[in-house]
C-alpha cells in the first residue's frame, strides 16, 4: 500500500510540474503565435498589388534624419551606415518591406537595425542575393505610425577588399503595410561609396591619351607635315 501511495504521489507531482511548465510556456507560445500571425499577414499585404505611393530615401550621414548626404569616402574594411527614411506615406503604417540593391563583390551586407519611427519593431531574417537584400519589418502590439515621414532604421555594409573605385546602394522597390492595405512604391534613391585607396584612372586626370600636350602628328603639325596642303604647295 505504501508503494502504491508513493507511486500515486509521484504521479501527482509530475502532473503538477507538467501543468506548471505548460502555464509558464503559454505566454511565450502565445507571443510567438502573435508574431507569426503578424508577419504572415504583413507578408501577404506587402505582396498584394496596390496603388503607388510616396517612398523612401537613403542617407549616408549618421545623424538621424535626412542630411542629404548621397556620397562618401571609405577604405576597404570600414563599415558604412546607410539610413533608410520614409519620404512620405508612412502614417498609419504597421510595417514595411524594402529591397536594396548593391554589388556583393564590392559591399558586404552586415545587417539592418530598425529605428526612428520603427523603434521596437521586429524584423524577419534578411533575404539576400548577390545583388540585393530584402528586409521585412513589423510593429507588434497593434501600434501604427502617426508620422508621415522619418527614419525607419539603418543598414550596415562593409567595404570589401575587392570594392574597386566605387560602389552604389539603391532602393529597388518597397511597400508600406497598414490595416487598410498596402501602398507600394518605387524610388530612384541611390548613394555612392568611393574607395579612397583606389588607384587613379590610367593617364591621370585631365590628360588625353598619349600624355599631356600631345596631339597626333606632333605640336604645330597638320596632317601630311608642316606647311603641307593636299595637292602640293600653291
Amino acid at each position: 500500500m505504501w508503494v502504491l501511495r508513493g507511486a500515486h504521489a509521484s504521479d501527482r507531482t509530475e502532473a503538477k510540474d507538467v501543468a506548471k511548465l505548460t502555464d509558464d510556456l503559454a505566454p511565450v507560445q502565445e507571443e510567438t503565435m502573435k508574431q507569426l500571425i503578424v508577419f504572415t499577414c504583413l507578408a501577404v499585404m506587402l505582396w498584394t498589388p496596390a496603388a503607388q505611393g510616396r517612398g523612401a530615401l537613403l542617407d549616408l550621414d549618421p545623424t538621424p534624419g535626412d542630411q542629404g548626404v548621397r556620397e562618401s569616402k571609405v577604405k576597404p574594411g570600414e563599415l558604412v551606415e546607410v539610413e533608410l527614411l520614409a519620404s512620405g506615406g508612412a502614417e498609419g503604417m504597421i510595417g514595411f518591406e524594402i529591397e536594396i540593391g548593391f554589388n556583393s563583390k564590392k559591399l558586404i551586407f552586415k545587417g539592418f537595425q530598425a529605428g526612428g519611427l520603427m523603434t521596437g519593431a521586429m524584423s524577419m531574417p534578411p533575404r539576400t542575393t548577390p545583388t540585393s537584400v530584402v528586409i521585412s519589418t513589423a510593429i507588434l502590439g497593434g501600434r501604427t505610425l502617426t508620422e508621415d515621414a522619418g527614419s525607419l532604421g539603418k543598414f550596415r555594409f562593409e567595404a570589401a577588399r575587392s570594392m574597386g573605385r566605387a560602389a552604389g546602394i539603391r532602393v529597388v522597390r518597397g511597400s508600406f503595410g497598414s490595416k487598410e492595405g498596402t501602398r507600394q512604391f518605387e524610388s530612384d534613391a541611390v548613394v555612392r561609396i568611393h574607395n579612397v585607396d583606389a588607384a587613379p584612372p590610367k593617364g591621370g586626370p585631365g590628360h588625353p591619351p598619349g600624355g599631356p600636350g600631345h596631339h597626333p602628328g606632333g605640336p604645330g603639325h597638320s596632317s601630311g607635315g608642316p606647311g603641307h596642303h593636299p595637292g602640293g604647295p600653291g
